[in-house]
């Protein structure tokens, strides 16, 4: 594990007292650190729009809710009212 650290820093070159030299691994080690950047940044933004849908989604379903509170009051005052024209009838 350290020996793959120390390749990966760069640092078995600098503790061999070698010439340093930008190796293959070295610009293949910047250009997968690139990479990586670039698809973290996707999907920042990926996950940025999956927010935006959640959050209008979500605000659709509370007025859904409110709408349906709405309903289920009128339904309830109606039945009131029916059941006293009910009572007043008999």
């Amino acid at each position: 594990m350290w020996s793959k650290f120390k390749e990966f820093l760069g640092l078995d070159e600098i503790l061999a007292d070698e010439p340093i030299q930008e190796s293959k691994q070295d610009k293949s080690n910047l250009i997968d650190v690139r990479v990586l950047q670039i698809e973290n940044q996707l999907l920042k933004q990926e996950i940025k729009l999956k927010n935006e849908l959640l959050n209008e989604v979500s605000q659709d379903n509370m007025s859904l809710g409110r709408q349906c509170q709405g309903y289920a009051e009128k339904v309830y005052d109606q039945q009131k009212l029916i059941n006293v024209y009910q009572e007043m009838a008999n």
